[in-house]
C-alpha cells in the first residue's frame, strides 16, 4: 500500500498537479478524471497515509540530526537517487546546475534566493542530461554548515553528482561557479571533459590574460 502511495505522488507530480488541491485528482467529472488514482486507492486512504507517514525511525535517528538535517528522509532519499542510474543510461552531455524548489512551509534549510523567480524554496544540486533532461542524480543542499568549504562547494558537488559516470567519456557542462581548473584536470584523469565559464577572479587565470579588455568581461570560457 506505501509502494501505491507514492506511485500516486509521483504520477501527481509527472502530472504537474501542484497547483490544484489534492482532492480533485479523485473527481468524476468526465473532462477532468484521472481513472489511475481511482483505480490505485480511495481519497480517504490517501490522506489516511498521507497523515501518518513517515521516513525514519526517532528512536535512532535523532542521534545524528544535530550533525544532519536531512536525518528525517536521508535513507528514503537516497533510496530513490540512487535507482536513477540503474534505469536509464544518459548521453554523453552532462548538466550540472542549481534549482529552487518552490517551498513555504518549515524548514531548517529553507532559503531565499532572490534571483530566482520563486525566491523562497529548497537549494537542490542536479546533474542531468542535457538532451532529455533526465535527471542522473541529486542533492539537497542543507546550509554552509555541512563540512564543506565554500570555495570548494562547487568541485565538492560536481564530482558527487557525476562519480558514476568516471571512466565513460561524457562531457560536462556547468556555470562559474562550479568551473575550474582543478574540476577540468579532476575530469581529464576520469577520462571526461568540462565545458563552461570561468569568472575572472578565479586565481588560476593568468594576469596576462586579465588585459584592459579582458576585465569588461565577467566571464572566461573554459574547455577541456
Amino acid at each position: 500500500m506505501v509502494f501505491a502511495f507514492l506511485g500516486l505522488c509521483i504520477v501527481s507530480g509527472f502530472l504537474k498537479t501542484r497547483k490544484e488541491p489534492v482532492t480533485t485528482l479523485w473527481t468524476a467529472k468526465a473532462a477532468y478524471a484521472r481513472p489511475i488514482f481511482h483505480a490505485t486507492m480511495a481519497r480517504n486512504r490517501f490522506f489516511q497515509i498521507l497523515h501518518v507517514i513517515l521516513f525514519d525511525d526517532k528512536t535512532t535517528t535523532n542521534r545524528w540530526r544535530s550533525t544532519d538535517e536531512l536525518a528525517p528522509i536521508r535513507v528514503v532519499f537516497e533510496s530513490i537517487i540512487s535507482r536513477f542510474p540503474m534505469v536509464y543510461t544518459p548521453n554523453k552531455h552532462i548538466t550540472t546546475d542549481e534549482q529552487l524548489v518552490l517551498f513555504t512551509g518549515k524548514c531548517l534549510f529553507h532559503m531565499f534566493i532572490k534571483s530566482k523567480q520563486g525566491k523562497y524554496g529548497i537549494k537542490l544540486w542536479v546533474a542531468d542530461e542535457a538532451k532529455n533532461f533526465y535527471v542522473c542524480n541529486m542533492q539537497v543542499y542543507t546550509g554552509k554548515n555541512d563540512g564543506v568549504r565554500e570555495k570548494k562547494r562547487g568541485l565538492q558537488v560536481v564530482k558527487y553528482m557525476i562519480r558514476h559516470l568516471y571512466g565513460t567519456r561524457r562531457g560536462v557542462t556547468a556555470d562559474n561557479f562550479f568551473t575550474s581548473c582543478e574540476l577540468a584536470n579532476l575530469l581529464l584523469t576520469k577520462k571526461m571533459t568540462v565545458v563552461g565559464t570561468l569568472s575572472k577572479n578565479k586565481p588560476e587565470i593568468p594576469a596576462l590574460f586579465l588585459s584592459r579588455e579582458t576585465k569588461r568581461c565577467p566571464f572566461f570560457y573554459l574547455w577541456f
